[in-house]
């Protein structure tokens, strides 16, 4: 099993991005992704390297970036040396946790803070957007507070990935 640990969460996308091509013959970009990503120094390079991918396959990534932001978080808040921050998502207690981002409609609810609380005061959050990183994190809070050791199916570590990443 190889261990990679992610500075950015946006990194860990990045990475299994190519998971989300459809069988193309383009074998080059997805078994040679990976290492070019943790190359990479900066952001940009991973965007630049992202727009790369032809063939991609919404459908697909949609089922990989929900999974891979689960497990990225699930490891960020229960490493040992992370236990202030465990902690701290588990104070939330049950309260909805909303990533407040007017550009980001898919991760975040894609409005400002102080622009989303009138809309929960007035029932209308069905105006916001898919909060896809608001519903990890309480996710991984729901598992935390399950204190089970949490092992992931997900696919994501596939015998073609795991070629791919050694």
């Amino acid at each position: 099993m190889v261990q990679i640990y992610f500075q950015r969460s946006r990194r860990l996308l990045h990475y299994f991005h190519p998971l989300a091509e459809t069988d193309s013959p383009d074998e080059e970009i997805r078994f040679s992704w990976p290492k070019r990503i943790l190359q990479t120094t900066e952001p940009r390079w991973e965007k630049k390297l992202g727009r790369q991918v032809k063939s991609f396959n919404d459908e697909k990534w949609s089922h990989i970036r929900e999974k891979a932001v689960e497990e990225g978080n699930w490891t960020k808040f229960t490493t040992p040396n992370n236990r202030n921050m465990k902690q701290i998502l588990l104070d939330t207690g049950d309260r909805e946790l909303c990533e407040a981002s007017s550009k980001d409609r898919i991760w975040g609810i894609g409005y400002k803070e102080k622009d989303a609380r009138p809309m929960v005061i007035a029932r209308k959050k069905e105006k916001w957007g898919s909060n896809l990183l608001g519903k990890a994190l309480m996710r991984v809070r729901e598992w935390s507070r399950e204190g089970v050791a949490r092992q992931f199916a997900s696919g994501l570590g596939n015998e073609t990935w795991n070629e791919a990443r050694t």
